[in-house]
């Protein structure tokens, strides 16, 4: 009795290859976005760079201050970036970058955009800026401390960390339409809360107990 094997189709993902690398290069890449067409990534030595391909990349800012930035978003075809020291920077073709006044020296642990609205955040320090360029504070009705942002459903999503003797409370999610104003809503775990994203219309978060939550809504979490 013969026994049949059917081939598998490779999957585009199996395979990788390095595009960019340094021989006894320390430095190690923050993020990587992609919007308008263009790749976009920055690394710990503080450089900007960008890709047509993804195969070549070409430094465009070089020199910001150490750990340099870690915040990415894209939308209304402008890139924004943020980071150490309360750097924004922000750039419609990927290519040309303007550092932007944030009002902050605090860093800007993460960036997002949404309903024609791009927000920054450290911590409870929220700014947001219409066009990625003039930045607004805004105030958080508690203590959040973020490591990403996140948007869909209409909502920007922050998470808290553990703050003093809150330490054995339920962790708190921070929720908001527009970026200015902002309501709790517990997540349901005690650990702390350190990622998150969106798609496929579901926000996921990640627990310091690698727990992951999920919720199609903000407030009700699994």
């Amino acid at each position: 009795m013969g026994v049949s094997v059917v081939p598998l189709a490779a999957h585009p993902l199996d395979n990788w290859y390095l595009r960019y690398g340094v021989a006894n290069d320390t430095n190690f890449m923050h993020l990587v976005i992609y919007g308008g067409g263009v790749y976009v990534a920055t690394d710990s030595h503080g450089t900007i760079f960008s890709s047509e391909d993804a195969q070549n990349w070409v430094p465009r800012v070089t020199g910001i201050p150490w750990p340099g930035l870690f915040g990415a978003a894209y939308g209304n075809h402008m890139f924004v970036l943020s980071g150490s020291q309360g750097l924004i920077y922000s750039s419609s073709d990927g290519t040309n970058w303007a550092q932007r006044a944030s009002g902050t020296t605090l860093p800007l642990d993460s960036a997002a955009f949404g309903n024609g609205l791009f927000l920054a955040n450290a911590g409870s320090n929220v700014l947001t800026s219409p066009d990625g360029t003039n930045w607004a504070p805004q105030t958080l009705p508690g203590v959040a401390d973020s490591s990403t942002a996140a948007y869909g459903n209409g909502l920007f999503l922050l998470g808290s960390l553990f703050r003093g003797t809150n330490y054995l409370s339920t962790r708190t999610n921070y929720l908001s339409t527009d970026g200015t104003n902002w309501f709790p809503r517990s997540s349901g775990t005690t650990n702390n809360l350190y990622t998150r994203g969106y798609g496929n219309g579901m926000f996921i978060e990640i627990d310091q107990g690698h727990q992951v939550l999920t919720s199609t809504d903000g407030s009700n979490w699994v």
